[in-house]
C-alpha cells in the first residue's frame, strides 16, 4: 500500500519541518505540506522562512492557498470573530492536502510539531494489519517546555486514514482530526501504539523559545479556548519541572529523542511576495478557492473520461 504523509505547517513552527520531514521520508512515498498564506490571526507568514523549507527539500510538496473568509470546499462566509474560525483553518490545511495528494491508498496527517519515529511507524506499517482500517488514531509522547520532560501519559494526535474513505464532510470539520475519524466510516482503530508498547509520534506542542510560544497561542486554533497569556506568563516563571498548572499533567525526565532548541532559526525578514515562485520551484503551488474548484472538477472530467474510455 502507498502511503502520503500531510503536514500541517507554519512559520512559527520553524523549528520542526527538518526533522519531520526526514522521519516521514522513511516511511512515505509522498509528503505534502500545505499552508496558509497568512496566521490565523490575519497576519502575513514570513516568506522568507517559507521559501528556505521549499528550497531545501525539493522533493517535497508544498501547497500554499489564500487566506478566505469562504471556507474551502464550502458555500458559506466566516468571519474571524466566528469560534470555529481557526478550527475550519486547521482542517482546510489537511483538506488542502487531501486534494492535491497523488491517489495514494492511504494518507498520514500529522501537524509539523508532532515528530514520527520514522524507522518504527515504517515497521509497523509492514508487520500489522492496518489495511484492514478505514482509519486509524495513535498515541503519541508528549513534552512540555522541555525535550527532557515527557508526559507521564500520551497524547492522541496522528491520523491514518484510507484515501478513498475521506470525503470533504469528513475533513472540513471543527473537531479537526477526531472530527474527520468520527464521520469516517467502516471498521477502525483507537489509541494504538508501536511494537514496543510505546507512541510511534513525539509531540512538541509547546516546547519552543518564549517569543515562538506567544506567537503560537496568539494565531493557533485554539485561542480563544483559554487566557492562554495570562496562563503561559504565569507558568513561565518557573522552571521546566514534573508539574505544570496549564494542562495538569505529570512529566518524567527523558533522553531527547529530538530537541528543538537546538535547531537554529536564520534571521530573516518577512519576505517578498510569491508570484514567481511556481516559476522559480517546482515543488511550489498557490491555490485558492477558485483554483481549488476548478481543479477537482477538472479531476472529475477526467475520472469520467477514463470510465468512458474503459
Amino acid at each position: 500500500m502507498s502511503i502520503s504523509t500531510v503536514i500541517n505547517y507554519c512559520t512559527n513552527d520553524f523549528r520542526f519541518i527538518d526533522r519531520c520531514i526526514e522521519e516521514a521520508q522513511i516511511y512515505s512515498d509522498q509528503i505534502i505540506i500545505p499552508y496558509c498564506s497568512h496566521f490565523f490571526d490575519g497576519k502575513k507568514e514570513n516568506r522568507a522562512l517559507l521559501e528556505k523549507s521549499i528550497q531545501k527539500h525539493s522533493n517535497v510538496s508544498f501547497i500554499e492557498y489564500a487566506y478566505s473568509s469562504n471556507p474551502y470546499g464550502t458555500n458559506f462566509v466566516i468571519t474571524s470573530e466566528d469560534l470555529r474560525w481557526a478550527h475550519f483553518l486547521h482542517s482546510t490545511s489537511r483538506y488542502i492536502g487531501y486534494v492535491f495528494e497523488q491517489s495514494s491508498d492511504y494518507i498520514l496527517f500529522l501537524d509539523v510539531d508532532e515528530i514520527p519515529d520514522g524507522k518504527q511507524v515504517k515497521e509497523f506499517l509492514l508487520e500489522s494489519n492496518y489495511t484492514e482500517y478505514s482509519a486509524l488514531r495513535f498515541l503519541s509522547f508528549y513534552y512540555f517546555r522541555s525535550a527532557l520532560k515527557r508526559a507521564k501519559s500520551f497524547s492522541k494526535n496522528a491520523l491514518l486514514a484510507k484515501r478513498n474513505s475521506l470525503s470533504e464532510s469528513a475533513l472540513l470539520h471543527t473537531k479537526e482530526r477526531l472530527g474527520t475519524f468520527e464521520n469516517i466510516l467502516g471498521k477502525k482503530r483507537d489509541n494504538i501504539l508501536g511494537k514496543s508498547g510505546n507512541p510511534l509520534f513525539h509531540h512538541y506542542s509547546f516546547v519552543g523559545a518564549e517569543k515562538e510560544l506567544f506567537q503560537k497561542i496568539t494565531s493557533w486554533g485554539h485561542r480563544r479556548e483559554r487566557d492562554w497569556e495570562t496562563i503561559l506568563l504565569q507558568e513561565l516563571k518557573n522552571e521546566p519541572c514534573n508539574e505544570e498548572s496549564i494542562f495538569g499533567l505529570e512529566y518524567e525526565d527523558v533522553e531527547a529523542f529530538f530537541n528543538p532548541l537546538e535547531v537554529q532559526i536564520p534571521n530573516s525578514k518577512i519576505g517578498n511576495s510569491s508570484l514567481d515562485w511556481e516559476e522559480k520551484y517546482e515543488n511550489y503551488r498557490f491555490v485558492d478557492p477558485t483554483k481549488v474548484k476548478r481543479y477537482l472538477l477538472e479531476k472529475e472530467f477526467l475520472s469520467e473520461q477514463a470510465c468512458n474510455n474503459h
